[in-house]
């Protein structure tokens, strides 16, 4: 990973973090070409088609801007036991 990518990383997880001391887990995409662009999703873990949708979304958005970089971090309250919260990051 280079240092890019990782800015753009702790910015998503930042985002994110925020979201979910709210008691918020969406789902947020940051793509970087000719500008940057972020998304946002909550009903992405709802089911497979909302987090496809999704993904396409921000393909298509992606194309449009040449996106050189992106991070996709998705906030999941569901995960763990107790209540437990998760954070999922991918970076490119």
């Amino acid at each position: 990973m280079n240092d890019d990518v990782v800015a753009l990383l702790f910015d998503v997880v930042g985002r994110l973090e925020q979201q979910i001391r709210t008691g918020e887990y969406p789902a947020i995409v940051a793509l970087q070409g000719d500008r940057t662009l972020v998304f946002s999703d909550y009903d992405y873990l709802w089911d497979d088609a909302a987090a496809q949708a999704f993904e396409r979304r921000a393909a298509d958005h992606g194309r449009r801007i040449g996106v050189v970089r992106w991070v996709l971090a998705v906030g999941d309250q569901r995960a763990g036991c107790g209540g437990a919260q998760s954070l999922t990051a991918s970076a490119t």
